[in-house]
């Protein structure tokens, strides 16, 4: 992958990278600190464990067992939804946009279990809305070979919105994975990559002995269209009930001070 860190000030050399490549890699994007700090947190939500080690606790999603480690109590931690409020985060995508940005609040914790991937596929038909929208995905861990990287499809946003068939993975919708030439790389805790809505990605199989443990957000410029389901929780549940629990309130629904399409 190519590795735009070097312009990570260069506003106008981004916005042609992503242009042209479809995707930004951007080593560092948050702490490491920061990003162990969220995965603490999440492991001791989901597995009661305590130390900053990603062990494999079991091959099974904790949403599919009737144990009280429940994956709605990790989604609603403060720090998943209000990392993306900081500072440095919203200046570099005002900055990259050129104008004032809208961060969906439809952020996702995700983990990736051993033997489990995501199938090839593009965001847009799921988030739609704004054609000028992004992804950012960050894993909360360092990321070698066969642990679950994200792998980027190669030149695949240039041609518009892609016909998908049916698949079992979240979200329901795949693409056939030969037609691409697939781009990765291993990554540590806080690296990004940033990539269009029209972008194919997927992430290669976890077959690691660790849970492969990311989050990831979108942005577009707040004057285009917006999905109003990417203002919903990623979870079945009310925002008020993610909510209750936090410390400061002040980013609680942030969007509804603005005029959005």
């Amino acid at each position: 992958m190519k590795d735009s860190t070097k312009h990570i000030n260069d506003y106008n050399v981004l916005q042609n990278n992503l242009n042209e490549d479809g995707y930004l890699l951007l080593r560092n994007f948050i702490s490491k600190y920061d990003a162990e700090a969220i995965r603490k947190k999440i492991s001791l939500k989901l597995w009661n464990v305590t130390e900053s080690s990603s062990s494999l606790i079991g091959e099974q999603d904790p949403r599919s067992r009737d144990i009280s480690l429940n994956y709605n109590d990790a989604y609603s931690l403060e720090c998943i939804h209000n990392i993306w409020h900081n500072s440095k985060i919203k200046s570099f995508f005002n900055k990259l946009f050129k104008t004032e940005i809208l961060m969906h609040p439809m952020v996702i914790l995700r983990n990736s279990y051993k033997n489990t991937y995501t199938s090839a596929h593009q965001d847009w038909p799921q988030i739609q809305g704004a054609k000028d929208g992004i992804g950012i995905w960050i894993p909360l861990h360092d990321l070698e070979k066969n642990s679950g990287r994200l792998e980027i499809a190669e030149n695949s946003h240039k041609e518009g919105v892609r016909q998908h068939k049916p698949d079992n993975f979240t979200g329901g919708m795949a693409l056939d994975d030969d037609q691409f030439k697939w781009l990765s790389t291993n990554m540590n805790a806080g690296d990004a990559i940033i990539f269009s809505t029209f972008t194919v990605h997927r992430t290669e199989k976890n077959t690691s002995d660790t849970v492969r443990q990311s989050i990831d957000a979108r942005f577009q410029s707040r004057n285009s269209p917006v999905c109003i389901r990417s203002l919903e929780p990623f979870i079945k549940d009310k925002w008020e009930n993610i909510y209750k629990n936090w410390n400061d309130k002040t980013n609680a629904r942030y969007w509804e001070s603005y005029t959005l399409n």
